[in-house]
């Protein structure tokens, strides 16, 4: 096998060891485990008084307000619908409000409340659901809008002030998610829709409020098996102990392998070159002389040849480094020698 593929294989079995390990110690992970959404809609309908000008039952869309005095009923469609990813038992309840609050002008306040009336619109609905995706609410409510018009026109004659006031028609909707069997806390929530109805105004435009649909993400907690903790971990050690015994074998391999490589090289040199080589014990004093690094070991033999010089041999270390001089006037030529072949 090449070096490179013996790396390779290092490297995946490395991969393997990290992976194998990290299981074994990731004993408690959250994962993603339910998911639910909602999506929310209100849409309203004005009826007016007998008049010359609008039409009494199907007002026009362009328009977007109306004279106040001309407004007989509102009548309001609420829509909420809640979609789970998983089913799961669940109960909710919901019902309509309307909240009259009265405002006045201050001058440490801008909009200071004076007044505050809630009015049921319609009573408490509760359900009950087992191994459902989710639920949903359709819920139409009429307003009287002249009533609550006359009762602002009352307080404001009552108390002789002049007040702004606001009609918040709610659907309030109270659920509760069973997540038991994902390992995770109940989701106990409340949520609502608005539709704002300004009173007693010279012409009233509708708002709705708290329309926008929303997402959420509940994580489960995975507790680990302790045998399949020591499983990992054990297979975990043994390719670790296994990777670290095949390293060792191909280090030693490949120290053999280049030891008998320079080995080789040297009795090669010394067979055809022995006639020009002189072998020393201690390295050669060359501090003095220009150094030139000679890559091929033919172009050394010419330099020796040419200049009628010897090749002197030394030994850097035992079986492993070698270098081979020769020195010319001012220069020196090195060749070195180790456990790669010869060039």
């Amino acid at each position: 096998m090449s070096k490179i593929r013996k790396r390779k294989l290092y490297y995946i079995i490395i991969i393997l060891d990290i992976i194998i390990i990290s299981l074994a110690l990731c004993v408690n992970i959250k994962l993603p485990a339910y998911q639910y959404n909602i999506e929310k809609n209100s849409d309203y309908k004005i009826l007016l008084k007998e008049n010359n000008f609008y039409p009494i039952n199907n007002p026009s869309n362009d328009v977007k307000a109306y004279p106040s005095k001309g407004i007989d009923d509102i009548i309001i469609d609420f829509k909420y619908i809640l979609n789970g990813n998983k089913n799961t038992n669940l109960n909710y309840r919901y019902n309509v409000t309307a909240n009259l609050v009265g405002t006045v002008n201050s001058s440490d306040e801008l909009y200071k409340k004076v007044w505050n009336k809630e009015f049921i619109l319609a009573e408490n609905v509760d359900s009950y659901y087992t191994g459902t995706y989710g639920f949903s609410i359709e819920k139409k409510v009429n307003v009287n809008y002249e009533y609550f018009n006359e009762l602002v026109n009352s307080y404001e004659k009552e108390y002789g002030i002049s007040i702004d006031a606001i009609l918040k028609v709610k659907l309030n909707i109270f659920y509760n998610i069973d997540l038991s069997r994902f390992k995770t806390e109940n989701e106990k929530a409340d949520d609502y829709i608005e539709v704002d109805i300004p009173i007693n105004n010279t012409t009233t435009e509708i708002k709705e409020v708290n329309n926008e649909s929303k997402e959420k993400i509940f994580y489960m907690e995975r507790k680990q098996d302790k045998s399949y903790e020591i499983l990992y971990l054990s297979g975990g050690a043994i390719l670790i102990i296994l990777t670290i015994i095949l390293i060792v074998i191909d280090l030693k391999k490949n120290k053999k392998s280049q030891e008998e490589i320079y080995k080789s090289n040297i009795k090669h040199i010394f067979k055809y070159y022995k006639n020009l080589i002189v072998s020393i014990k201690n390295k050669p004093d060359i501090d003095d002389l220009k150094s030139m690094e000679i890559m091929n070991l033919n172009d050394l033999i010419d330099i020796a040849e040419q200049n009628q010089k010897n090749i002197i041999y030394y030994e850097i270390e035992k079986n492993k480094e070698s270098k081979l001089y020769v020195i010319v006037d001012k220069y020196v030529y090195i060749y070195g020698i180790t456990g790669t072949k010869l060039k």
